[in-house]
């Protein structure tokens, strides 16, 4: 008897493929942001002749650098809407947020583009800033709206390609977890987040 015909070749599954961009507005973020940070440190050690800004900002340097100050802001110092936005409340809080942003921003800067990453984090970290004016007296800082829209638009992408990621896609969503979780439990545990 001839041998049985062999299977049929199985159907391979169209690749998905996007030319991702650098992600250079990603490392100037981090490089902007951290240099506003050292720069929060030697403002606290030239007025105040400490180094504890580095474990916890103080309040005036804070507000001196561009805090988000709602009595401040209705005077007309609206810049501060999105000055805050690069200012962090000690070392801890701006370690949490770099690494959401090293963590999402290639991704999504990577598969959006420069132009739209940068717009997705401004707008977001402009509209974070009036929730955080319209709805909370205290004077707050910190990048935490932007991160939230980062999580945001890469959920967005992730949903509308789900079938092209797989296993990918979930390793992704499970970082985006570990960063939501981390930016609340800094958020709700901090005073000037």
């Amino acid at each position: 008897a001839p041998p049985p015909p062999p299977p049929p070749p199985m159907e391979a599954r169209p690749q998905f493929y996007i030319k991702l961009s650098p992600p250079r507005i990603t490392q100037v973020l981090l490089g902007v942001i951290l240099a506003v940070f050292v720069a929060q440190v030697m403002l606290g050690f030239l007025l105040f002749g400490s180094w504890t800004s580095l474990t916890d900002t103080s309040i005036e340097v804070l507000i001196l650098m561009g805090a988000k100050v709602n009595e401040l802001i209705a005077q007309g110092e609206v810049w501060r809407l999105f000055t805050a936005m690069f200012l962090h409340g000690g070392v801890l809080h701006l370690l949490f947020n770099l690494y959401a942003l090293y963590a999402l921003g290639p991704l999504l800067e990577g598969y959006t583009g420069h132009i739209r990453f940068l717009t997705i984090y401004l707008v977001s970290g402009l509209y974070g800033s009036l929730l955080s004016y319209a709805f909370s007296d205290p004077v707050s800082v910190g990048a935490s709206g932007a991160i939230f829209g980062l999580l945001q638009g890469t959920l967005v992408f992730l949903l509308k390609y789900r079938d092209n990621f797989g296993g990918q896609g979930r390793a992704i969503l499970q970082n985006m977890v570990v960063v939501l979780a981390l930016n609340l439990v800094i958020g709700f545990g901090s005073g000037f987040i």
